[in-house]
């Protein structure tokens, strides 16, 4: 698993075509948004097997990264383009959701639909912690 995480001002995405058979129910063209949050990309890996252990490795980075910057709200962001070596869609779709439910106990979390090709704009924040990446 690869995560690319950003505290961010504001982020959008726009749902615009569906990219594989097997991408989430959304609405197509309907913005999601949201202000003031951490925005987690996230792509799942070949090696990835264990839905729950990984959705757990996920939160605990999650959590302790918004510890760091006082986020409440969290976007999660499927984001194949972070590996050269991804993981099956329907397990990455599986860690994802599992990682949704699990932080949403904890925070307001909204996610990017999984396997659509999306148009999106973020505002990064400038500070020392606004940009982290995570291996495991």
């Amino acid at each position: 698993m690869k995560l690319l995480l950003l505290h961010t001002n504001a982020i959008t995405v726009i749902p615009r075509r569906k990219a594989i058979k097997s991408a989430e129910d959304v609405e197509q063209d309907k913005p999601i948004e949201m202000k003031k949050c951490m925005t987690v990309f996230a792509a799942s890996e070949e090696h990835d097997k264990d839905a729950d252990k990984v959705s757990d490795r996920i939160v605990k980075e999650v959590k302790a990264y918004a510890s760091q910057i006082g986020a409440k709200k969290i976007m999660l962001y499927p984001y194949v383009h972070l590996t050269s070596k991804p993981g099956k869609p329907d397990l990455a779709l599986k860690i994802l959701q599992a990682a949704k439910q699990k932080l949403s106990e904890s925070f307001t979390v909204e996610s990017a639909p999984f396997g659509w090709y999306k148009e999106f704009n973020i505002h990064v924040k400038g500070h020392p912690l606004a940009e982290l990446s995570r291996e495991f």
